[in-house]
């Protein structure tokens, strides 16, 4: 069974019970900038993502829930794309 964003809406208003939910999708794709490209492994998810994987940025920030309702084309990229 595959979660939808609503399963996911959903478990998030059980704050009582539940600190943080966080959707992920995989894929692998072909990104390209200028006149370079390179395979990597995407990773679509919310604001919350970073919190929950304890994941740290060295530079820029990580997206924010309002970037995610609104559904703004953001990216964080990794240290070696």
């Amino acid at each position: 069974t595959q979660f939808k964003l609503r399963d996911v809406n959903e478990i998030g208003k059980l704050r009582e019970h539940i600190a943080a939910v966080a959707p992920e999708y995989t894929a692998s794709l072909k990104v390209s900038y200028k006149d370079k490209s390179k395979s990597v492994i995407i990773y679509g998810t919310n604001a919350e993502y970073a919190r929950i994987t304890d994941t740290e940025v060295a530079k820029g920030r990580f997206f924010s829930n309002s970037e995610f309702n609104s559904n703004t084309r953001v990216a964080v990229l990794g240290s070696k794309t």
